[in-house]
């Protein structure tokens, strides 16, 4: 009895790991992804995003936000079936200090299909 005790919440416990491990999926199988290179900085920071779109017959454009201290923003249209696998890597220089939401949102046919979301720290210089 005591062994079952200690067996059973380890077993739940497993399963629970390799249905998580089953349902994540691969960066490369995802319609949309998103990365930010640092996370967190020190300001001023230089910041990398590089986004990168699964193509899809259905795909029509996607929008990168940067919203914190400053805003940017850019809608970039796909070519649908003609649109290969996109990759674009985008440069921010000089960002101030501040929390930044960096979103990178994919469109398809029938609206928003998927979102990713990085915060950005750039702390002070103190």
């Amino acid at each position: 009895m005591r062994t079952a005790n200690i067996i059973l919440p380890i077993v739940v416990w497993l399963s629970y790991l390799a249905g998580a491990v089953e349902r994540a999926k691969p960066a490369h199988e995802l319609p949309i992804d998103l990365k930010v290179t640092p996370m967190i900085c020190l300001a001023p920071c230089d910041v990398r995003l590089d986004v990168r779109i699964a193509s899809h017959p259905d795909n029509r454009w996607w929008v990168l936000e940067v919203d914190g201290p400053i805003f940017r923003g850019s809608k970039y249209q796909l070519d649908g079936m003609g649109a290969p696998i996109q990759q674009r890597s985008i440069e921010m220089k000089g960002l101030p200090e501040g929390e930044y939401e960096v979103k990178a949102i994919l469109y398809r046919i029938e609206g928003e299909v998927n979102r990713r979301r990085v915060i950005l720290t750039v702390s002070g210089d103190k």
